[in-house]
């Protein structure tokens, strides 16, 4: 019987992984029709990962991006500055990675996505704003001793279809589990 249980648990053993982290994002301007400076705003992030074979997963993320100083997004049409204060952006995003050297004491990997993105935003004139969109997701790391996830990531906010995309760098540590 044991011979039988081994080798199924052993098979099953590390098909998939949760990760928890966080990090910074230096972001270029909050929205492509705001002409505003760049800011930076923390980033918390939870994933759930399934192996689907040895080097490759899948993977759902959700990352939410709290921003608690004022950042210009526009002028109004008094030719005012907005400003925000305390906005947040939520992004869930499906990714396929690539882990070359998986279960090395170093790792190198490297992953592509997308999903749905939501801003929302108080302005200063005491209204809300609201915006949904469609995030491109791409990163680069290491894993180390098969725990530590140190990503280097860039994110391209699509608002709208037609328009160019806006840049968004960050750098997280994970703890996988």
């Amino acid at each position: 019987m044991i011979l039988i249980v081994v080798p199924v648990m052993l098979g099953a053993q590390n098909k998939s992984s949760f990760e928890f982290g966080g990090g910074v994002s230096f972001m270029d301007k909050m929205t492509k029709d705001g002409d505003g400076g760049g800011h930076n705003a923390m980033i918390l992030y939870g994933e759930y990962r399934y192996n689907v074979r040895k080097g490759l997963s899948l993977a759902a993320q959700y990352q939410l991006m709290p921003n608690w100083s004022d950042t210009l997004i526009g002028v109004d049409e008094d030719g005012y500055n907005m400003l925000a204060s305390k906005g947040v952006t939520q992004a869930l995003n499906i990714l396929a990675e690539y882990n070359p050297f998986s279960g090395s004491v170093v790792s190198p990997f490297f992953g592509v996505g997308a999903g749905p993105q939501y801003d929302f935003a108080k302005l200063s004139d005491g209204h809300s704003w609201k915006k949904w969109g469609f995030d491109l997701h791409c990163r680069a790391g290491l894993e180390l001793f098969r725990h530590l996830r140190l990503t280097f990531g860039h994110h391209h906010y699509c608002s709208h279809i037609f328009r160019a995309a806006q840049p968004a760098y960050y750098v997280s540590a994970g703890w996988v589990f």
